[in-house]
């Protein structure tokens, strides 16, 4: 009798770690995902920033072409 005792006791603790464990790596798998795809965003917002600022840069040296143009002529 103590034998099954014993026995359905280590069960219940092999599940409850089991589950326990599981909780755990659920917890973990969801901060990263949740992580990675705010970072994601931030990355994606920082590359159209970039290309914006690129571009920008651009019309200022046209810009500044134009004027060098005019005032040869």
């Amino acid at each position: 009798m103590e034998d099954k005792d014993d026995f359905i006791g280590a069960k219940n603790k092999f599940l409850n770690l089991i589950l326990d464990n599981g909780v755990s790596l659920s917890i973990t798998v969801a901060f990263c995902f949740a992580l990675y795809f705010i970072l994601h965003q931030h990355n994606e917002m920082l590359k159209s920033r970039i290309y914006e600022l690129i571009n920008e840069k651009q019309d200022l040296v046209n810009q500044l072409l134009e004027c060098y143009k005019y005032n040869k002529e």
